[in-house]
């Protein structure tokens, strides 16, 4: 599996912006990328686009980084880079082709579990018109069409399906016009966000040393239940009647929801969250998402890592996730390693 480095890549020409993020660079005891020395990697870009006249090579020269060192920690890049292109009036065609090239990449099966940390920055218009979209695919794949099918087929899973992107990128825009110390803060908490990341796919890959009941391994997975007006969703199947007083428009994880079934929970739950109880009943993602695990149902030491893993990533787009536990459950969902992801989201019931 492709690891992550400890290396950053700037490519920028904001004088504005370089001081502190080099700065930063040298604070956290990270390692800034030289592609050639003596001179900056924008420059070094620069050069090779007026090289090619074009931006095809930017695949191959990803391809061969990645199988060399990894994928960066994080790349930092403008967001408008001037390629003297004839089609690239908007300044954008570098961004743009960096991430297809990316994700065709990942299509690769020893690559498709590296991940493009991106901090963007822009300008102060640039700013305020785009830091609440830039996290949708669409903006960057708007308008963008090859002459391949298969690659057209997907960049429309890209534009279409906000979890397939969550996957492979995080993005997080900032102000370059901003001061020192509000740039500086933004980069450590995109560290700090791309680090705890890392942590959580490491704990993922790592086997599970647990012994585990044979009762479990032949277990049914546990049903997702929303109770949305005056009627109730279970796995997919709509009903007016259930035995249970259920809270409106929260989610009840209801049996077995352990290392052996937790890939069928999460086929169940992604289910409701991406395409409502019913056609036309969307589930909001600006309020709270409540997810019940319900008192008798089974959990394991995977479980928390399966819940930090839908937080960071499918469930990213809700303004925050809120999951209770029965009180009988926490001894072993706080023996999990990744229990601290999770800590703020558990409410003891």
């Amino acid at each position: 599996m492709v690891k992550c480095s400890d290396r950053v890549i700037v490519i920028s020409k904001k004088e504005n912006s370089i001081a502190a993020i080099k700065t930063f660079i040298e604070a956290n005891s990270l390692e800034e990328e030289i592609f050639q020395p003596n001179i900056s990697t924008i420059d070094y870009i620069t050069d090779l686009i007026k090289q090619h006249n074009s931006l095809a090579w930017i695949k191959k020269f990803i391809l061969q980084y990645l199988q060399e060192k990894g994928y960066p920690l994080m790349t930092i890049l403008d967001l408008r880079i001037k390629t003297d292109l004839a089609d690239d009036h908007e300044g954008l065609k570098f961004l743009r082709s960096f991430m297809l090239s990316f994700i065709l990449i990942i299509q690769i099966d020893s690559l498709k579990e590296a991940f493009c940390n991106l901090f963007i920055i822009t300008d102060e218009p640039d700013y305020k018109l785009l830091k609440d979209t830039i996290k949708e695919p669409r903006f960057f794949f708007r308008n963008l069409k090859t002459n391949d099918e298969k690659i057209n087929s997907i960049i429309d899973k890209i534009k279409n399906d906000q979890s397939v992107y969550n996957k492979n990128f995080n993005i997080f825009i900032s102000n370059g016009d901003a001061n020192h110390a509000i740039l500086r803060s933004e980069l450590l908490t995109f560290l700090n966000m791309v680090k705890a990341k890392e942590k959580l796919r490491n704990k993922v890959s790592a086997p599970v040393n647990k012994t585990i009941s044979p009762d479990n391994s032949v277990a049914d997975a546990a049903d997702i239940i929303y109770k949305f007006n005056d009627s109730f969703y279970i796995n997919g199947e709509i009903t007016t009647n259930y035995p249970y007083d259920l809270k409106n428009e929260e989610i009840y994880i209801n049996g077995n929801f352990t290392s052996f079934t937790r890939l069928e929970v999460i086929t169940r739950l992604l289910a409701l969250v991406r395409k409502g109880p019913k056609p036309g009943y969307n589930i909001n993602k600006k309020k709270d998402l409540i997810i019940n695990i319900t008192q008798g149902s089974k959990v394991d030491i995977t479980t928390p890592v399966t819940l930090a893993q839908l937080i960071s990533n499918e469930l990213r787009e809700f303004k925050s996730v809120k999951i209770y536990v029965p009180v009988a459950l926490m001894p072993v969902i706080e023996e999990s390693k990744a229990y601290n992801m999770i800590q703020k989201n558990i409410v003891v019931s």
